[in-house]
């Protein structure tokens, strides 16, 4: 299977069961799926309204999955790449990772993340439902999401993003070969109430405020 869209290239194999003959359901959750597709320059902003989050997602993802299970609940496995990815307020240069997804749960590992200024490496899992089934009422929005990333950098572009009295934190060191910000952003809560936390360790910073003239530096 070749599929060539404006929404990015999918090539595929593999088989699932499909009750052709019933007008009402095409699937059975005891149905067997087995499924590989590699996948190219997939525009993630037209798929937001399938994402169970309402903050919206960018980015052309690239890479390839390998689906079994059964209908109901699926077994997915991906290796991806995202170029230009972002999440959110949240920008990107390119964003690599491998996620497992299995009874209503994604799993991340190994993701890397690259910015203009800086890298970040993460983990961690939060509930998605991905399953074949039409009438799948499950509900995910309580399920726990545990989502820790790390990185290094020298300007948090995404700050003054969040905060309209910021102009910039940048570094007041141009010279600097180590980075000046090393942040750990945490996520916990559930979908309908997610829990943001996170440390920030400056190392001759710069703080630009919109109502001061004068950078603020560490």
């Amino acid at each position: 299977l070749q599929l060539y869209t404006d929404l990015g290239n999918i090539t595929g194999n593999g088989w699932l069961n499909i009750d052709l003959f019933n007008s009402t359901n095409k699937f059975f959750n005891n149905h067997k799926v087995d499924l590989s597709f590699s996948y190219e320059n997939i525009d993630l902003l037209k798929f937001n309204r399938y994402l169970p989050w309402t903050m919206e997602a960018r980015g052309y993802i690239s890479g390839l999955a390998q689906i079994g299970g059964t209908v109901s609940n699926p077994s997915i496995y991906s290796e991806m790449k995202i170029i230009s990815p972002g999440f959110d307020k949240f920008n990107g240069t390119e964003l690599t990772g491998k996620l497992y997804h299995t009874k209503q749960r994604m799993d991340f590992t190994n993701l890397s993340l690259l910015t203009k200024h800086g890298s970040y490496t993460g983990n961690g899992h939060m509930p998605v439902n991905l399953s074949f089934m039409r009438n799948n009422n499950i509900s995910i929005k309580n399920n726990p999401i545990d989502f820790m990333f790390i990185g290094k950098t020298n300007n948090v572009e995404f700050l003054p993003s969040y905060f309209d009295a910021i102009d910039s934190l940048s570094t007041s060191d141009k010279l600097n070969t180590n980075y000046t910000y090393t942040l750990q952003l945490l996520i916990t809560g559930s979908i309908s109430k997610p829990v943001r936390d996170g440390m920030l360790i400056i190392r001759n910073g710069s703080l630009y405020i919109d109502a001061i003239n004068e950078p603020i530096k560490n």
